[in-house]
């Protein structure tokens, strides 16, 4: 047989690609001993790989820690540089404040508060205050009258009104007769004529009276009438009475009572026709005989009579206990002094004459002797003509303002001229006033007095 040439190529062939399959079968199938190294490779692999973990943790953390310290770094970087930004701009003044006082509370007893707030930017602080303690006003201690019940001394606090002494209060007493007339409400004891059907009243020994009271009877029988002339020119009389009974009212009755206002007619009085001028109602004497009439009459506790006329207010008289000083104050809210209106107390030495009188009348301090000094509101307008009697102590006059005086001589006399000589001396002044003597030429008495503006 003959043998094949090519059969070593052939078999050699052959052999290489068995080695190389076997190769590639060793490369994909690991055999006994290497999947045991692989596995334990494996295992090696995993605890270097939890190690590698924690270490990977650590690392995080350590770097988280580091961003965080790294943040907060870069923020207090931010901070000092907004610091030192913000430091380059000035930061805003303080508020000079301007303190205005919003309220105030204050007590006499206890601390009181007071609430300040500023207008610039609103804030409010509060202050307390210390007690003011009571502000004490004594109110006079007054005797019993036959009108007003007497008083103690006491006081009270003008800021609180707390009494602080309390006044006690005592009974009025009886009628108490001086010269005809009750000192202390001026009540006159009238006299009587017993006529046809009754009695009539003819009148009064006082010539003080500033109060009548017609009785409905006398000794047992009715007062029906009321004599003519019988009351005349009583310039203190303020208040009369008339009793039921009276029937008739002669003429003249009340002539020339200037200051008569108060009336209380119970009567169904007839007036005679003797003579019109019953009474003269151009001294703004009531009419007493139409109607009863409520006056308006005003009688304070401390005797001071004004009456409500025209929208003026017309001081009448002074019917109450008399003042240590011997003073009368004619009272606030007065605008006229009535004629004679002085007249009825003669123990006055002084006069005030409150500021808010306009106009002194002819007369007003007639038949009050013992008037040393005299002082003038600052807002008197006018004054009128004999003002004083011949009798009169006036030793001082006194003008609040002496200035814009005009004179003439006579309500109805010449044109009204300034005034030559100065106001300011109160002794110079007492001979415009005072009556004449014997041997002064001119009668400076008759003087009436205008301020203008």
């Amino acid at each position: 047989m003959k043998r094949n040439k090519y059969l070593p190529l052939i078999l050699i062939l052959i052999l290489s690609c068995f080695l190389v399959f076997a190769a590639c079968r060793e490369a994909d199938v690991p055999s006994v001993d290497s999947v045991f190294e692989a596995s334990s490779s494996i295992e090696s692999t995993k605890e270097e790989s939890s190690f590698d973990n924690s270490e990977v943790s650590s690392i995080e953390e350590e770097s988280s820690s580091e961003e965080c310290s790294s943040i907060e770094e870069e923020s207090s970087i931010n901070e000092e540089s907004s610091a030192e930004e913000d430091s380059s701009v000035e930061p805003p003044l303080p508020c000079a404040h301007h303190w205005l006082e919003e309220s105030r509370t204050q007590y006499c007893d206890k601390n009181g508060e007071i609430v300040w707030a500023c207008d610039l930017c609103g804030d409010k602080k509060t202050e307390s205050t210390k007690p003011l303690g009571h502000d004490e006003v004594i109110e006079l201690a007054r005797p019993s009258t036959c009108e007003f019940e007497g008083k103690s001394q006491g006081s009270h606090c003008k800021r609180c009104n707390e009494v602080l002494i309390e006044q006690q209060t005592y009974a009025k007493v009886d009628h108490e007769y001086v010269q005809y007339s009750c000192k202390w409400c001026g009540l006159a004891i009238l006299e009587f004529e017993e006529r046809t059907n009754g009695y009539y009243c003819i009148g009064t020994k006082a010539q003080d009276a500033r109060r009548i009271v017609i009785p409905d009877e006398y000794e047992g029988k009715p007062v029906v009438g009321i004599a003519k002339y019988s009351f005349g020119s009583r310039h203190g009389l303020n208040s009369l009475t008339i009793g039921k009974n009276v029937k008739t009212i002669e003429a003249g009755s009340f002539d020339y009572c200037y200051n008569l206002v108060e009336v209380y007619d119970f009567s169904i009085a007839q007036v005679t026709k003797q003579d019109e001028n019953m009474i003269d109602l151009k001294n703004h004497v009531l009419d007493i005989y139409t109607e009863p009439c409520e006056s308006k009459l005003h009688k304070d506790l401390d005797g001071y009579i004004t009456y409500d006329w025209r929208d003026e207010v017309l001081f009448l008289g002074y019917k109450g206990v008399q003042p240590n000083d011997d003073t009368i104050r004619i009272p606030e809210g007065v605008t006229i002094v009535n004629w004679c209106s002085i007249s009825p107390t003669k123990w006055a030495k002084r006069v005030i004459v409150s500021d808010t009188v306009k106009y002194i009348r002819r007369m007003a301090f007639y038949c009050a002797p013992n008037i040393e000094t005299l002082i003038i509101g600052e807002n008197v307008e006018k004054m009128d003509s004999d003002l004083f009697d011949p009798n009169t102590a006036l030793q001082s006059v006194i003008f609040k303002d002496i200035e814009n005086w005009l004179v003439r001589f006579n309500i109805e006399g010449s044109e009204w001229n300034k005034l030559s000589t100065s106001l300011d001396n109160p002794e110079e002044n007492v001979r415009l006033f005072k009556p004449p003597s014997d041997d002064e030429a001119q009668d400076f008495s008759q003087l009436c007095w205008k301020k203008v503006a």
